[in-house]
């Protein structure tokens, strides 16, 4: 996992430096990445808080696993497999947000490295 989003992290890095974007605009990443999860996640719970059970559902398959909350809840197959996509699609919003952070902590690191070749280059 930890591979996988420093290599998403480096490609979206590869793909901003051709464009010539600067560090300083790079922050806005991480924040379109959290905006964009906590949408996803606003939408879920809005459709599971239709239930009765459906935020506690919710919030148990996100905190131990959709098997577990679909053993104590005895859910229906279906609902299962919406669980199964509501948890996925969370998950998936929350690994964006990782990316992005990495990618600007890499960008942050090289911006540091740079400067502090720069200055002691000067010396």
């Amino acid at each position: 996992m930890k591979n996988e989003i420093k290599d998403a992290a480096k490609k979206l890095y590869d793909e901003n430096v051709k464009t010539g974007k600067h560090a300083s605009a790079y922050r806005h990443i991480v924040a379109e990445a959290i905006v964009e999860r906590q949408a996803v996640e606003d939408k879920i719970k809005s459709v599971w808080s239709n239930s009765v059970n459906g935020p506690a559902i919710l919030g148990l398959a996100l905190l131990v696993g959709v098997e577990s909350a679909f053993d104590e809840y005895s859910l229906s197959e279906s609902n299962r497999l919406a669980l199964e996509y509501s948890v996925k699609a969370i998950s998936e919003a929350d690994r964006k947000v990782d990316i992005a952070r990495a990618y600007v902590d890499a960008e942050n690191i090289r911006r540091k490295q740079r400067n502090e070749f720069f200055f002691t280059s000067e010396n």
